[in-house]
């Protein structure tokens, strides 16, 4: 599903596929989207995001609560669109936005406020792409795994930025689930770099490694002005960089990037330039999460 803005309104183009059907196109405009609005909304999110010291120090209560309200003023953009898919039994949609829109978190709108609202993936499971070109390339990635394994990397160390204490925890509970044994005999074990262990070079030798799926919970940063100078920092606030990752040539099933606000987009959204998660989609990765907000 492509979005995209102009001044006059809101083009939403659902590309309707079925295995045995012909391919079929769906136009949505919607007259009062326009750009002025949506820059107002990503103006907005920004705000509610440079707040995040003020809720640590004030408490989480009225900050969730203007969160709630902008995502309910989000509604508007995602409503009649929602309505389509599932008058056409959707179950689940990939939204390609663009421009101002590929920064606002539009799988979050909410319907309104109270038990009784919804948000908009709770009715259509919604993910991102950066590009039709890129999902394809993602699918093709995505059946190239008949096996997982994990290599998680958490709180490297040392480190001059904000400590992570749940970041080893969180890693270990999931990597336990990748665990396979034959009578009571380990055969193949998750790798974990924690802490010292997380150091460049170690974290860039084990990309190489067989781990379709890898799992970050340490600290990010996506760099506008030299997109492939963005990555994922480890110990001695050493920089993984995309353009290392380019490099590796290595697919991957999942990454994982628990990095707060990993999935900023920036202001001039080109092509297949999606944030940090666009970049790292290029690097042959079928799928990623991440996060909208430091946590």
């Amino acid at each position: 599903m492509y979005m995209i803005t102009c001044e006059h309104g809101c083009l939403s183009l659902i590309v309707h596929s079925a295995e045995r059907e012909q391919r079929r196109i769906e136009a949505i405009f919607m007259r009062d989207v326009n750009a002025s609005k949506v820059e107002k909304l990503v103006t907005s999110f920004a705000g509610l995001r440079s707040r995040i010291t003020v809720r640590r120090r004030f408490g989480l209560g009225r900050w969730v609560s203007d969160l709630e309200r902008k995502l309910v003023q989000l509604w508007p953009v995602m409503a009649r669109t929602l309505r389509a898919l599932e008058a056409a039994d959707c179950r689940a949609a990939v939204l390609v936005p663009h421009g101002e829109l590929a920064r606002l978190p539009l799988h979050a709108a909410r319907s309104g406020l109270g038990s009784r609202s919804y948000a908009a993936t709770e009715r259509i499971a919604l993910s991102y792409s950066p590009s039709a070109a890129l999902l394809a390339r993602a699918r093709v990635v995505a059946g190239k795994f008949p096996a997982l394994d994990f290599l998680g990397v958490a709180a490297p160390l040392p480190t001059s930025q904000r400590p992570l204490p749940w970041a080893k925890a969180e890693v270990e509970i999931i990597s336990s689930r990748f665990y396979r044994t034959s009578d009571k005999i380990i055969w193949m074990a998750p790798s974990l770099l924690v802490g010292s262990e997380a150091e460049r070079d170690m974290v860039m030798s084990s990309l190489g490694d067989y781990h379709p799926i890898r799992h970050f919970a340490c600290h990010a940063k996506y760099n506008e002005s030299d997109p492939l100078m963005s990555g994922i920092y480890v110990a001695h606030d050493d920089l993984c960089s995309v353009a290392d990752f380019l490099r590796r040539s290595s697919a991957f099933r999942l990454t994982v990037l628990s990095c707060c606000e990993s999935g900023l987009a920036g202001p001039a959204i080109i092509g297949d330039n999606f944030g940090l998660p666009g970049l790292l989609m290029a690097t042959d990765t079928a799928a990623q999460h991440f996060d909208e907000f430091q946590i």
